[in-house]
């Protein structure tokens, strides 16, 4: 998990050092049972105050086995914590205390994470339901502070899980909606720390209840912006905005998200930065899935046609829709080569084989150098291409290939087999000039390269017929055939 990592002790202020706490400092009642009794309450919660002030590492420590009692059952956590909360705040300083009580007890995985959600559920709840009341919550920096640890533990926490943390954080919302539209969509003027935690609202709500049968009442109790509402039920993504999109704009995205099929990626939010006013790092913002950013970038900018030098006219389209699919493609490539590490590797031989020359890459009006210094942009910035028209840089490429230059059809082979998810059928895209993009899966073939230790693409059906090629012994393209074994070059 993403949890940060805290409480060293020259991180400790001085107060927080000289804390002490006996049992019995605060007067409680909580309805706990037997296995968190007044007394057993009290030293807890006095326990948590003072951490939730500052850091002491041994108070920690002895706090962190106190939450591993074992005759403590889900239902005392709850009720505990609902009962802390109903009058405290959730502060930074308990986020770097769960943070660190989960890091401190790794053989007792996954029940410090289960507690420290019950903790942020529980304190969620009643500014949740503040939300819903008075169109704010009680104090913005609690409310975040607990929804960042949730998504913090998302990872963590089993599907059946997941979903009472849903139930506990919106338990006191009784039926009422949540209005997100003031603070994800104020205007230019708006205030960017409000809009991060409107937009972490919808991310922990979601991510907690969106994906199961509960996800009819989270699109019932978030009251979003109609565009971002359609957006996000059409998708499964969220797309923040602040209404700096046009229509136009948001309905190229939706066909973008539409084309790329959900498995391929952890994407959960799409959002345009800029029109929060905040960096593209999103500072405060915690998720638990993937967050790609939005070009702010005009639909009437077109692609260079350049680009392609094919037959005919060049392929263009906004240039807009090109980029978002691109750092679209930055996501998914990280995932797939979570998933497959040997395509990361197969990119490096791709690399090394073409060199600086501009003249081996598909987008030869970059500088080949620009590939070797950046390796993780290679593939990207090719998908670029390969979104804007598959058969037009496939053509492209055959075309190079035919010039004793292999790496471009190596490196389409390569984007196709990311985009295919490990199975035989991958996709080609168009995109026309109102930004819209179609798709349409097509075939691809491996083959396994004595040496190697995962089969290698070395076919695709693009252009009406089926490409192959024969393999050198680091996975080179050598030869091509067509459909048949009917030998090209």
């Amino acid at each position: 998990m993403s949890m940060r990592k805290f409480y060293s002790p020259k991180k400790m202020s001085k107060r927080a050092a000289g804390l002490t706490v006996t049992v019995g400092v605060l007067a409680f009642g909580f309805a706990c049972g037997a296995a968190i009794d007044d007394a057993t309450a009290a030293a807890l919660a006095a326990n948590l105050e003072a951490l939730s002030t500052g850091q002491n590492v041994p108070l920690a420590n002895d706090t962190a086995q106190m939450l591993l009692n074992p005759e403590a059952t889900d239902a005392d956590w709850e009720v505990f914590f609902t009962d802390f909360f109903e009058d405290r705040l959730f502060t930074p300083r308990l986020f770097d205390f769960f943070s660190y009580a989960i890091e401190q007890l790794p053989n007792a995985a996954p029940r410090p994470a289960y507690i420290a959600a019950t903790a942020g559920a529980a304190a969620a709840a009643p500014m949740l339901a503040g939300i819903a009341e008075t169109g704010r919550p009680a104090d913005f920096g609690s409310l975040l502070y607990s929804l960042n640890t949730l998504q913090a533990l998302l990872p963590a926490l089993p599907p059946d899980v997941r979903n009472s943390m849903f139930e506990l954080m919106t338990a006191q919302v009784d039926g009422r909606a949540l209005d997100l539209t003031r603070v994800l969509q104020p205007g230019p003027g708006g205030n960017a720390p409000t809009a991060l935690l409107g937009i972490q609202i919808a991310l922990t709500l979601a991510a907690y209840g969106g994906a199961g049968p509960q996800r009819g009442e989270v699109a019932t109790m978030l009251r979003l912006p109609t565009r971002m509402r359609t957006f996000w039920q059409n998708t499964g993504v969220f797309m923040f905005d602040n209404g700096a999109l046009s229509d136009i704009q948001a309905a190229s995205l939706d066909s973008l998200m539409r084309s790329f099929p959900a498995n391929l990626h952890n994407i959960s939010a799409l959002v345009a930065a800029e029109a929060y006013g905040v960096a593209p790092s999103l500072p405060g913002l915690v998720v638990s899935g993937q967050i790609v950013i939005i070009p702010p970038i005009s639909l009437n900018v077109l692609t260079d046609p350049e680009e392609f030098v094919v037959p005919g006219p060049s392929p263009v389209a906004p240039d807009f829709t090109a980029t978002a699919g691109a750092n679209v493609f930055r996501a998914i490539q990280a995932v797939q080569f979570a998933r497959r590490p040997y395509l990361a590797l197969r990119r490096d031989a791709i690399l090394a084989r073409a060199g600086g020359r501009d003249v081996s890459y598909l987008r030869s009006t970059l500088p080949g150098e620009f590939f070797l210094d950046n390796p993780g942009e290679f593939l990207p910035m090719t998908a670029y291409l390969w979104i804007i028209n598959s058969e037009a840089a496939w053509q492209m490429a055959l075309d190079k290939f035919r010039l004793a230059l292999p790496a471009p059809a190596e490196s389409l082979l390569l984007i196709a087999d990311i985009l295919s998810n490990g199975a035989g059928v991958t996709i080609g895209f168009a995109t026309n000039g109102a930004g819209v993009v179609t798709s349409a899966p097509t075939q691809i073939n491996r083959v396994l390269v004595e040496g190697l230790p995962e089969p290698q693409a070395n076919a695709i059906r693009m252009l009406g017929e089926v490409w192959q090629f024969s393999l050198g012994p680091t996975g080179q393209l050598l030869r091509l055939f067509r459909e048949g074994g009917a030998l090209v070059l």
